[in-house]
């Protein structure tokens, strides 16, 4: 079992998130590696993308453990939700058995992911 904690779920852009992980093995054999990555996603319409933004790579962990690890976030982009396509950022641990573990961040000014005005239609 693998799991992510978190100090905090909400940074400015260039912030540095702090964070730890922390595993348990299955059957008596832990995981041959852990990868932690940050990384942004669009989810909406249209194609998908997604990018990883930084990440870090723990070889040969011991059965049980936890390690910390400190990421640095870009300028852009930033948290977004919109009617159409939403921007979201997150930070994942995987291993060789794939994503263990997921948790979402949000990156924008104020800490607050923008969101799209509601529009107001006038008379017709």
């Amino acid at each position: 079992m693998i799991s992510l904690s978190l100090e905090e779920r909400a940074f400015l852009p260039g912030e540095v998130v702090n964070a730890n992980v922390s595993w348990e093995p299955k059957k008596n054999k832990g995981p041959e590696f852990i990868v932690i990555k940050l990384l942004w996603f669009t989810e909406g319409k249209g194609e998908k993308d997604l990018q990883i933004v930084a990440e870090q790579k723990i070889d040969h962990p011991a059965p049980f453990g936890n390690q910390s690890f400190h990421l640095s976030l870009p300028n852009f982009p930033w948290s977004y939700e919109g009617k159409i396509l939403s921007i979201k950022w997150c930070i994942e641990a995987a291993t060789e058995k794939g994503i263990a573990s997921q948790i979402e961040i949000v990156c924008a000014p104020q800490k607050e992911r923008i969101r799209t005005a509601p529009q107001i239609r006038g008379p017709r």
